[in-house]
């Protein structure tokens, strides 16, 4: 069989082409600039990817988050972070040019290469499409740089990739065909707590589950509620693909005063939220104002002379739901060992996520954290917690309880949920059944916001927030399933309640890419 054979001892295409190319549908997707200018030698901080379609030889390479998208509506829906380049020139960088195919059997592959007239060899004779220059990656082997490895399968089904995956492609039938003219840096971490790199793009879709305000399921004749809560969430865990529950506050009636309460109500809940832990669940807990010491016996004030002091006491519930077990560091908190002002990340359908709570009424200095916080994770999508956010009614609240030093929410979004341009959602509790409002920040980004507390005796559902990054938008359902269960046992006889009027949907979220 004839071959060609490209410069550079790149790549040898079959001049007889038993597998016939036909031109794969060019698509404009932008992926890296170019510049003529001499630019100084930018870092390789920009995260290329492996798409591939599940279970078959069809792969591209790219640093585009559009693209993925895109794709993964085509069926590429497994997204692999597998090495570091720069989408920008510069000084000691060589650009890597792409070019993409389908084969007459339906097998798509992609090409990388330094060389560009194989780039456009492969697009003038054998049916290829150019896609221009993919990325810039380092033009030599130095400061921590890799050798990247072309594989291929067969006789079209190209692979790029580096030493620590070269040996179980060889394992899987790859041949390695060349090594190529560029060098890369191995993936960083992208999501901001230790845990790896991006989550995969699956189908776009996760869920974050919402407890509303629970202090009314905490008490003897509560019977099983919490347990129940806690219970559902971890059996729909992979139903809903939760991947992260938030709680918005209030999770007990009173407690929190030693001299004055025992901490019955707090043992009911954190036994219940040890499903959760088992579950590993991620989760953040909101401080509400029952969850402090100003709160007493039946969930009034225990000495209204020191109600504003001992709003910021939150001893007893940090005993519960300490920063151990919501496994929080130190730089994740505000202040040392108190979780009131805290945040996470997690990874999920190839977004960078951060859950950060925020105590009831802050004080300047908390906000401040937070600001901080939000503008050191630019490529994280935010969602901000606090108990008390929204009015009955939906609208912002205006104002702040117990005493002076705490600002109202309308502070908070002035000042931290609409001044971000990656804040994109927010929830709360504490007054009302459930609403729900949709603004617009100050970078024109959108932010959904949610209001959650019912404080029913009997029957408290579940929020379940869905996610789609693919086609930006976010849809809340309220569960009234979540402690059917444990209502019906109580109650055979009773009509179970309708939450359909509050779900919603919201679209043109456009979401932050990492």
């Amino acid at each position: 069989m004839k071959h060609i054979t490209i410069k550079h001892r790149l790549s040898a295409f079959t001049a007889s082409l038993v597998f016939a190319l036909v031109a794969v549908a060019a698509i404009a997707w932008p992926i890296a600039t170019s510049s003529n200018a001499k630019a100084a030698s930018p870092a390789l901080n920009a995260t290329a990817y492996e798409v591939s379609r599940p279970g078959k030889p069809h792969s591209f390479v790219t640093t585009s988050q559009t693209e993925i998208q895109q794709a993964a509506k085509n069926g590429f829906t497994t997204v692999r972070p597998i090495f570091m380049v720069s989408t920008t020139a510069g000084s000691g960088l060589v650009p890597v040019y792409r070019a993409d195919a389908t084969l007459q059997d339906g097998n798509y592959t992609s090409l990388l290469t330094v060389n560009k007239n194989e780039a456009d060899n492969a697009c003038k004779k054998y049916g290829f499409t150019c896609k221009g220059i993919a990325f810039y990656a380092q033009a030599e082997l130095k400061d921590g740089a890799e050798m990247v490895y072309r594989m291929r399968y067969k006789h079209f089904n190209f692979r790029q990739v580096t030493a620590k995956d070269r040996q179980e492609l060889q394992k899987a039938g790859y041949i390695q065909e060349s090594r190529e003219w560029f060098y890369v840096k191995p993936v960083q971490n992208n999501n901001g707590n230790g845990n790896g790199n991006v989550d995969p793009v699956k189908d776009g879709k996760f869920s974050i589950a919402v407890y509303p305000d629970t202090q009314q399921e905490v008490f003897q004749w509560s019977g099983n509620q919490f347990a129940a809560r806690t219970n559902w969430t971890v059996k729909n865990k992979e139903k809903y693909d939760i991947r992260f529950l938030a709680h918005t506050g209030d999770m007990v009636t009173s407690g929190g005063h030693e001299g004055i309460d025992k901490p019955d109500q707090y043992i009911v809940a954190s036994n219940a939220f040890k499903t959760i832990d088992q579950a590993n669940i991620p989760y953040l807990t909101t401080i509400g104002n029952h969850d402090t010491k100003a709160v007493c016996g039946g969930g009034g004030a225990c000495d209204w002379r020191h109600t504003n002091e001992w709003a910021r006491d939150t001893t007893v519930f940090n005993r519960y739901f300490s920063a151990t077990r919501q496994k929080l560091s130190a730089n994740q908190m505000f202040e040392n060992g108190k979780v009131d002002n805290a945040y996470k990340t997690f990874t999920a359908e190839g977004k960078q996520w951060l859950v950060l709570t925020l105590e009831l009424w802050p004080r300047a200095e908390a906000v401040n954290w937070a600001k901080n916080v939000v503008a050191s994770h630019p490529k994280h999508n935010v969602i901000v917690l606090s108990h008390s956010l929204l009015n009955a009614d939906g609208s912002i609240g205006t104002g702040a309880g117990y005493g002076t030093g705490k600002q109202t929410p309308r502070y908070v979004y002035d000042n931290l949920i609409l001044a971000y341009p990656n804040i994109r959602m927010a929830f709360s509790g504490h007054v009302g059944q459930a609403a729900s409002r949709v603004d617009t920040g100050k970078h024109g980004n959108k932010v959904a916001s949610f209001l959650g507390a019912f404080h029913s005796n009997d029957y408290n559902p579940t929020r379940i927030l869905t996610v789609d990054t693919i086609n930006n938008t976010v849809t809340s359902d309220i569960q009234a399933a979540s402690i059917r269960d444990a209502y019906k046992a109580k109650y055979p006889n009773a009509t179970l309640p309708n939450y359909d009027q509050y779900d919603v949907s919201y679209s043109g979220m456009n979401f932050v890419n990492p």
